[in-house]
């Protein structure tokens, strides 16, 4: 049995030319990662207000890009772009921006999180990947900590994800995990090497983190010491682009990003499928418990029903 119904009321959408692949919210208000931008040149970040009557675009803010993750905190926007891009948004109509931190001499940002009060930026370098702390004592002008830098090997299709007080660093053939202690140099805590698998996103309900496969579904990841490893396999191959915890129930359960197929609630039987207008790349929870569907279209807002 399959029931297409709507987690909530439609509190509107918002048309965005570039659609919206990842976004970072404070408040009401919201940045976007766009879903299609140029590999290089000038990248547009929309900046969203999302309040009862909808959401609505105020400003965008210009960097030299690709841009793979944006981070709101407070009324500062950094952008991991070409450079980290820190923009003040005290009056986000009119954003201001501080001068760009070359954090890693010329390569571009792969992802960038808070996390344990400090920004954690991934970038590229000559022929490998390297992490970094970055301090937010001065919030226009966040400078490196010196001595944390860990360098890494490649992870093609990289995402930086902060989950549950933990670092993980995800992609083509290779999951970590790491350890954050107060600025310190992040310390590895689990690994484990995947062959050709694509881990696209990580999401924890009730205790336990799941992985979202490209072309396979979801599965479960069990650390154990320094290893970690894999729930059982799904029993059909699956479209699954991300996952969401969304509340269901009277609590929070696992939901399957499916793209085209829209949102559905991850298990044997997916009881509850939730349409989507256009290819759908996440789902999020605002502070105020509004979903936002976002997809190639721009950003949709639902209510969330008791």
């Amino acid at each position: 049995l399959r029931i297409r119904t709507p987690i909530g009321a439609d509190a509107g959408s918002l048309e965005l030319a570039t659609g919206a692949a990842r976004v970072s919210a404070s408040g009401e208000l919201l940045a976007a990662v766009p879903a299609t931008q140029p590999l290089s040149g000038l990248v547009e970040v929309p900046v969203i207000r999302v309040d009862e009557a909808g959401p609505v675009e105020v400003s965008r803010v210009a960097v030299v890009g690709p841009v793979a993750d944006v981070v709101l905190l407070n009324e500062v926007l950094y952008v991991a772009g070409q450079q980290l891009y820190m923009f003040d948004l005290s009056d986000p109509t009119v954003p201001v921006p501080s001068p760009p931190v070359d954090l890693f001499t010329g390569s571009r940002l792969l992802g960038l999180v808070e996390a344990d009060g400090y920004l954690h930026a991934l970038g590229a370098t000559a022929s490998a990947q390297r992490l970094k702390t970055v301090s937010l004592a001065s919030p226009l002008a966040p400078v490196e900590v010196g001595g944390t830098a860990v360098d890494l090997a490649a992870v093609p299709r990289v995402r930086l994800q902060g989950i549950g007080g933990w670092l993980y660093r995800h992609g083509v053939g290779r999951i970590e995990q790491w350890a954050l202690s107060g600025g310190a140099m992040p310390a590895l805590a689990g690994s484990a090497s995947l062959g050709s698998t694509n881990v696209t996103d990580l999401e924890l309900v009730g205790g336990q983190l799941s992985a979202a496969i490209a072309g396979s579904g979801t599965r479960l990841v069990n650390q154990s010491g320094s290893s970690i490893s894999w729930g059982p396999a799904p029993a059909r191959a699956e479209t699954a682009v991300a996952l969401a915890a969304i509340p269901d129930g009277g609590e929070d359960r696992l939901f399957r990003v499916a793209g085209l197929g829209g949102l559905k609630r991850d298990g044997p039987q997916e009881l509850l499928q939730i349409a989507s207008r256009c290819f759908l790349r996440d789902v999020t929870r605002m502070p105020n418990g509004r979903l936002l569907m976002l997809t190639d279209c721009g950003i949709d807002v639902r209510e969330v029903l008791p």
